[in-house]
């Protein structure tokens, strides 16, 4: 099976302002905080749910052997794209698939985020679930979405899917963090609301590869201008583009 980890340690940049009773103005306290990161890639099957879940396990036990905090795998990590998703989407957090990573989670003592298409009601979400040690935490809907006309890969999002409200603030062990999806990073709009949300640290899973999608580099030059404006890390991780094991 096509996989890819690499685990590496990001410092986090966390500010407050403090003001003291003989100040005018209020000073930034600056904190850093390093956390053991695991970027997580492999070739899921499209809608081979059982069999994704257990890559994701083993994946997981793996990157967590190698001392990681927390585990990223990438949009729809569970499903991957399918014609007939409503077949596979479950709710969140009520699913068997969150039930499941959310025991995986408290077991390693760590943090998974994954990919996978969500129900609520006749709605049909592509969500990023965010489950740690105490269980379920959060939950983004992707709110751009994808427009193929041709439907290539079953991949016109705009056809298929219910948008989101766009990016919001969350606390993930302690680090203030937003996410974006895949063709969230081409609105503007966008952009702007997680600028404005001033996180700490910004997830950003993708399910698609360069060779593939010319349009791609652009995607990355953006979220690079995020990064700089923001001055917060950035975790970005697409699909099947990664062939090795790197340790940082």
């Amino acid at each position: 099976m096509y996989q890819g980890v690499i685990v590496l340690t990001v410092g986090i940049f966390t500010g407050s302002a403090v003001l003291m009773p003989w100040q005018k103005t209020a000073s930034v306290a600056m904190e850093t905080k390093n956390i053991r990161v695991a970027l997580v890639q492999f070739d899921a099957r499209p809608g081979e749910v059982e069999q994704n879940l257990a890559a994701m396990e083993r994946l997981a036990r793996a990157a967590v052997e190698d001392r990681a905090r927390l585990v990223m795998f990438h949009e729809l990590a569970l499903s991957d794209y399918m014609g007939d998703m409503g077949k596979y989407a479950e709710p969140i957090p009520e699913g068997p698939s969150v039930r499941r990573m959310e025991r995986l989670a408290g077991e390693l003592d760590c943090f998974i985020t994954f990919g996978m298409p969500e129900r609520d009601g006749d709605r049909l979400h592509i969500a990023q679930v965010f489950v740690g040690p105490e269980g379920f935490l959060y939950r983004y809907r992707k709110t751009w979405l994808f427009q193929d006309r041709e439907d290539r890969g079953h991949r016109n999002e705009w056809a298929r899917y219910n948008p989101g409200q766009g990016p919001e603030l969350f606390v993930i062990d302690g680090i203030r963090a937003t996410c974006l999806i895949c063709a969230d990073a081409d609105a503007p709009r966008s952009i702007e609301q997680v600028r404005s949300l001033k996180p700490d640290l910004v997830f950003f899973p993708v399910n698609r590869g360069a060779k593939a999608f010319p349009e791609y580099p652009a995607k990355v030059a953006r979220m690079e201008r995020i990064v700089r404006a923001g001055l917060m890390p950035s975790l970005y991780l697409r699909y099947k583009h990664c062939s090795e094991v790197r340790k940082g």
